[in-house]
């Protein structure tokens, strides 16, 4: 019936009714319609929140790992430094000095690659982040709530002092000032 609820009304009242198959929504009741599509936008905000810990963790520990990896090396080297003088001094023991140094260059090239290898995760872990920052996303003004639009904002980057507004549609402006990719319905 036209005269109850529009098409996109609609389209929002049989995804409501899918997500919360236990409840009878009728049609033209748009409080209970939002209520769910505002429960599942913020489901997913939270989700994304999660997701962005998790890799900033993971990019903090493997920074953490090639800083102790790079000093492991700084320390081996400088016992091969010590070594390399006593064998300097010791000229029957020339050749295992070479031995040693080689090795040990050895194993701080390999330290290095680790240490680069970490730096690279590190790396794509910030790309990732930037991505997601970056991802455009669908949101209808209409149905989402105030709270869950401002955490959305902050997620993607706006600081919190400039989401200190006091209604959705200045957030949304605020949006468009940092260039947050939203799609507004």
């Amino acid at each position: 019936d036209a005269a109850r609820e529009s098409a996109d009304d609609f389209t929002r009242r049989m995804d409501a009714q899918e997500a919360a198959p236990e409840l009878s929504i009728a049609p033209g009741d748009k409080k209970v319609v939002g209520s769910l599509v505002r429960e599942s936008a913020e489901e997913g905000a939270a989700a994304m929140a999660e997701e962005i810990a998790a890799r900033l963790k993971l990019e903090e520990e493997a920074k953490a790992a090639a800083a102790s990896k790079e000093e492991a090396a700084k320390a081996e080297a400088a016992a091969i430094s010590k070594q390399r003088q006593r064998q300097d001094s010791m000229d029957d023991e020339a050749e295992a000095a070479k031995e040693a140094e080689e090795r040990a260059a050895k194993k701080a090239a390999a330290a290095a690659a680790e240490a680069e290898k970490a730096a690279e995760e590190a790396e794509k872990a910030e790309k990732a982040k930037a991505l997601w920052k970056q991802a455009v996303e669908k949101v209808d003004i209409n149905s989402i709530g105030f709270m869950a639009l401002k955490q959305m904002l902050i997620s993607k980057g706006v600081p919190p002092d400039a989401v200190k507004v006091p209604n959705k549609f200045m957030l949304k402006e605020v949006a468009a000032k940092h260039g947050v990719n939203i799609e507004w319905s």
